[in-house]
């Protein structure tokens, strides 16, 4: 099950490079033994970012399976999770509205087989989003280091299906381009050092078969729920892709 709960918060002076911020208190409210199954992991099964527009701030959290949907997402639908203080910015936080959608990944599997490819895949990369290869940041979006990071987030969060495969992932790269781009560089605070990505949109067009056409539209649509490349535990990565209408 893939879930995204919107958190609707008072408090306009936050933004995504507060995001950070708030995996603490995210932690705050996760049990004990179940935070710290999440620092052993390498890959999290959940995402976080805020989403701000004008003055409206969104606290979105995102789970990728069942377990992690029990032990976040449930805790914070409850009536007392009614708001939160940020030490750091010593402020009183109070959260106004909740907002639950969720939808099963058979949904995903069954789009797969069902529907035809609309073409282009359109994604906006909403926080900033960098990838970490052999020690180095990188801050370009880049074919291979996508579609690798969502099969292996994908894999890491399932207990049934391995989606990493060395083959396909070759021909992701030799089919899919970045065909065109509107980006521009930006950066994240967290944990005291300041980290740069990109944020912008990109625009993905795959070439060949109609089933690696859907595919691609497969590990795009997860990677709405997962984020993308670092840090998206703590607001880095979030992506939403764009519909006909908005292209």
């Amino acid at each position: 099950m893939l879930a995204r709960l919107y958190m609707e918060l008072s408090a306009n002076e936050l933004s995504y490079r507060n995001s950070s911020l708030l995996q603490g208190i995210l932690f705050e409210h996760i049990s004990p033994e179940y935070a710290e199954e999440l620092h052993r992991q390498t890959m999290h099964p959940y995402s976080l970012y805020l989403l701000k527009n004008g003055d409206d701030v969104s606290w979105v959290i995102q789970t990728l399976n069942k377990e992690a949907y029990d032990e976040i997402i449930e805790p914070l639908m409850k009536s007392e999770f009614d708001g939160f203080h940020l030490k750091k910015l010593d402020t009183d936080v109070k959260v106004m509205s909740k907002k639950l959608e969720a939808v099963d990944k058979k949904i995903l599997l069954q789009e797969f087989n069902e529907k035809e490819s609309e073409g282009d895949q359109q994604l906006h990369f909403i926080s900033a989003t960098a990838f970490k290869q052999s020690g180095r940041i990188h801050i370009l979006p880049d074919i291979r280091l996508i579609f690798q990071n969502i099969m292996n987030r994908y894999s890491a969060c399932s207990d049934r299906v391995d989606m990493w495969d060395e083959d396909t992932l070759n021909q992701l790269v030799d089919s899919a381009y970045i065909f065109r781009h509107n980006i521009r560089s930006t950066s994240f605070p967290c944990e005291g050092v300041t980290i740069p990505g990109y944020i912008g949109d990109v625009t993905i067009r795959t070439k060949g078969t109609e089933t690696l056409k859907r595919y691609v539209r497969f590990l795009l649509h997860f990677a709405e729920y997962s984020g993308i490349g670092i840090k998206t535990g703590m607001g880095m990565g979030a992506v939403r892709r764009a519909d006909k209408n908005e292209r």
